[in-house]
């Protein structure tokens, strides 16, 4: 996956997919009291992000690749 210059849309998708769903775990658990319903709102939020702002989440998907280099090293 490093030696690819681009991410795919698959992996952008699926990066924001568990973004939000780490997300959506933490506010379904802290404001709706239930995080099965914080979960798949964000995994639907995070997908729309991905759509609507596909550079944003490529950065986002490049950065947190870079910091998990940095541990390997």
């Amino acid at each position: 996956m490093a030696d690819e210059e681009s991410v795919s849309t698959s992996e952008r998708l699926l990066f924001a997919m568990l973004v939000g769903a780490v997300f959506g775990a933490a506010f379904g658990t802290a404001v709706l009291g239930d995080s099965t319903e914080g979960i798949t709102a964000g995994i639907v939020v995070g997908t729309v992000v991905a759509i609507i702002f596909p550079t944003l989440t490529t950065q986002g998907f490049e950065r947190v690749q870079e910091l998990l280099d940095e541990t390997e090293d």
